[in-house]
């Protein structure tokens, strides 16, 4: 259900439930013969249709965030360093934890302008294109915050050494330093091994699969911060012309997974054992779980990692379409000529009693109702809705015009 409410936020109007096997066929096999699925199931098809009318022909609100895609990142990495993949992937997973949405652009829709209507671009992977820097570059002297993975934008599309944007906006970073190496997918990225932490204001961090030292010594335009257990300093923020940088130099991303595998291993779900070799090909789907395992997926998050990647959308001021008074609530806002529909699921896995939920709006609506609990009490001021109401697993708000 979660994932399915995932799909529809952001603006998927099909979803397909049949699977006639053979079961050695199939991708996720024996789940339809789930029993608990079809409960499941049933409850998706009658929320889903109780909000149909506005979900047809709605679109997600426009967001402020935007991640750059580099595709020669990808091509260059394959099957030899997947860590910046891996922190973007999992970067994207802790602010829709916190309710940012975010849409991806690739190298082409920045060369073309695509950035003039973003606030914030975070930025991951050692290669991009020439043209793709230079705008990034201008986008920031600008106005524009730039959120600058570790290692990211080290390379050119033909992975020849190259830093535009070090160059452009008088940055300077040092060498990357490889610590331990990962191909392959995120499930077993609890196998990394720490290696050292780093402090800040809302916890210690733990570094994980690379660092990059920052270079450049405290000035005005420049305040260092996150020294690592050496004194090193692992982030930077660097005012560049109108805009911001904030320099990080090592992978927060890796720790937020790192962090939420680990709990929910020690809490009995399953991992993947590298030693046998069985186990570890087959298992990562949660139709692996035995029947007493909460989920395959992890339920708790570290803080300390999510807040830090949330700085750069601190700084720039992003209004967030829909605010909730709980982390790890995934919530989008979709809107139709009919009204707006907020959806909402629950990946914390644990009964909100009482979720505070705050949507702007360019109207008051004629009506607001949980597809669950029908009819909501609510308040409108200042083009803000605001509504409370209990959440199990999901739901969604349906505010007709």
């Amino acid at each position: 259900k979660l994932k399915a409410y995932s799909s529809l936020g952001r603006g998927v109007d099909v979803l397909q439930s049949f699977s006639y096997g053979p079961y050695y066929c199939g991708h996720e096999p024996g789940w339809y013969l789930n029993a608990p699925i079809y409960r499941a199931w049933s409850e998706l098809c009658r929320e889903t249709g109780a909000a149909e009318d506005l979900l047809v022909g709605a679109e997600r609100v426009p967001t402020d965030v935007a991640f750059l895609y580099s595709t020669t990142t990808d091509i260059w990495t394959a099957d030899e360093c997947e860590l910046y993949g891996h922190d973007r992937m999992h970067t994207y997973l802790a602010l829709t934890h916190a309710q940012i949405p975010v849409e991806v652009l690739d190298e082409e829709d920045v060369t073309k302008g695509a950035l003039d209507r973003y606030r914030v671009l975070y930025l991951f992977g050692p290669n991009l294109k020439t043209e793709a820097a230079e705008a990034v570059a201008a986008w920031v002297r600008a106005g524009g915050t730039l959120y600058l993975g570790a290692g990211a934008a080290m390379a050119d599309m033909y992975n020849r050494p190259a830093r535009p944007l070090d160059e452009a906006l008088g940055l300077e970073r040092g060498e990357v330093e490889l610590l331990e190496n990962h191909v392959g997918p995120g499930r077993y990225l609890a196998n990394l091994q720490p290696q050292g932490s780093v402090s800040f204001a809302a916890g210690e961090m733990t570094v994980l699969g690379l660092r990059q030292p920052i270079a450049m010594a405290p000035s005005t335009n420049v305040s260092l911060a996150c020294p690592a257990e050496d004194g090193t300093p692992l982030h930077a923020r660097v005012t560049c012309g109108e805009g911001m940088v904030f320099v990080a130099g090592f992978m927060p991303g890796l720790g937020y997974i790192y962090d939420a595998l680990k709990k929910r291993d020690a809490e009995g779900s399953p991992a993947p054992d590298p030693d046998d070799w069985l186990d570890f090909a087959t298992r990562g789907s949660w139709t692996n779980l035995p029947p007493d395992a909460l989920s395959y997926n992890p339920w708790e998050y570290p803080e300390a990692e999510r807040e830090y990647l949330l700085e750069a959308v601190r700084y720039a001021q992003v209004r967030k379409p829909v605010t909730l008074s709980e982390r790890l609530v995934e919530a989008f806002l979709l809107q139709s000529d009919a009204g707006s529909v907020v959806t909402l699921a629950n990946y914390s896995l644990r009964p909100v009693e009482a979720l505070k939920v705050a949507v702007r709006l360019d109207r008051a609506p004629a009506s607001v109702e949980s597809v669950r609990l029908g009819a909501l009490q609510h308040a409108f001021e200042g083009g803000l809705l605001t509504v409370e109401l209990p959440l199990s697993d999901t739901d969604m708000l349906l505010l007709r015009r």
